[in-house]
């Protein structure tokens, strides 16, 4: 496995340079004869070209590469220093503590058996006290050991705090992703698919709550009920996908021609409706008055082609408490509202007041009143 230097390879060069100094100061102790001295420079020039080797990635070959040259150079000093007598033998500590560090106890246990083997062979060829060697390769055994496990435990729980950290940004990218779904899904419940105007379904539970809060707060309450003049003839005349178009475009006016507190909806086919909270009915008929003429003077695609050579709304209102008292008294009064308009000859707004039904063909209010965010 291929690491980022920086990790293990800085520890394990600290680690280098710390016994090499015991290494040059073991040689050099009381001794200044040109071996001696040769030895330290080329024991600090070999530390100094693994230090480079072990700044980049450290992979298994390149590792296992390391390790065996520093026993193979461990074990050449010892030998030429007098064999046992000498106490670089603590080098061979390193290559065992660079082994449980760049890989794992296994190669700690193989390198400290290794490393004891050497330093028999390399001792064996001058003056030896059998016991004491036997009792530092043991210490060989036993430190690998001991550096293997804690390097090992400390490798684990590294990566378990790695993985947490990643399974932690995985569930908060996945909790994000489903959220924006429900979010979407949630949004496409109440959306009509052609028009992206709210749907039928949505039209009427918002305008339960608003009649609920109206009649709470006392606020006046209004709902226009808009249908599309003729729109078989359009049709029949220019195919199903013009008439969807038509659909499209309509709605585009309609959501242009009202405030952001109002709620457009399709009602369904060729019918729309809007919610017009804290509106009365004199208002109402604003609004319907300006919708009616943006749709008449909108330039829709093959009107020329129509008998009435355009396309219109007929539009009805009806207001709350003025002309209903509930929701569904509401919906109908502004319904029969928009058929008064039709029957009266089309490209009307006619407003319920609860008795009978007037229809009018000009704003009963000011170009003021002509903004969608103005309300009287």
């Amino acid at each position: 496995m291929t690491r980022r230097p920086g990790t293990y390879e800085h520890l394990m060069l600290w680690l280098r340079w710390t016994l090499v100094g015991v290494g040059v100061g073991t040689l050099l102790w009381n001794r200044h004869d040109p071996l001696s001295l040769a030895l330290a420079a080329a024991l600090l020039a070999y530390t100094g070209y693994m230090q480079w080797v072990c700044r980049r990635p450290v992979s298994g070959r390149s590792g296992y590469y390391v390790l065996g040259a520093d026993l193979a150079v461990i074990s050449a000093l010892i030998y030429a220093r007098g064999g046992g007598l000498t106490d670089l033998y603590n080098l061979y500590y390193l290559a065992i503590v660079q082994a449980a560090v760049l890989f794992s106890w296994r190669e700690s246990m193989v390198t400290s058996v290794t490393a004891g083997l050497l330093y028999v062979l390399a001792a064996a060829f001058g003056p030896v006290a059998w016991p004491i060697l036997g009792l530092r390769v043991g210490f060989f055994i036993l430190v690998g050991a001991m550096a293997g496990y804690l390097a090992d435990a400390v490798k684990h729980e590294r990566l378990e705090r790695e993985t947490s950290t990643e399974l932690l940004e995985e569930l908060r990218v996945a909790h994000e992703n489903l959220r924006a779904y429900a979010e979407e899904i949630g949004r496409l419940a109440v959306t009509d698919g052609l028009t992206n105007l709210y749907n039928h379904t949505y039209f009427q539970q918002r305008l339960d709550e608003e009649v609920k809060r109206a009649e709470r707060y006392s606020f006046p309450l209004a709902v226009l009920m808009v249908d599309i003049d003729n729109f078989k003839e359009y049709n029949d005349t220019l195919g199903h996908v013009a008439g969807n178009g038509l659909l499209k475009e309509l709605a585009d006016i309609l959501k242009g021609a009202v405030r952001e507190v109002d709620i457009v909806a399709r009602y369904g086919g060729e019918e729309f409706t809007i919610i017009l909270p804290e509106t009365d009915g004199s208002a109402a008929l604003t609004v319907a008055q300006r919708i009616r003429r943006r749709v008449e003077e909108h330039p829709f695609v093959g009107e020329a082609r129509l008998a009435a050579a355009r396309v219109t709304v007929s539009i009805g209102a009806a207001g709350y408490p003025s002309a209903a008292s509930n929701r569904n008294e509401l919906i109908e009064r502004a319904d029969q509202a928009m058929y008064a308009a039709k029957r009266d000859g089309r490209n009307r707004v006619a407003l319920h007041s609860g008795t009978d039904l007037p229809t009018q063909e000009v704003p009963p209010a000011d170009e003021r009143k002509d903004q969608p965010g103005k309300r009287n």
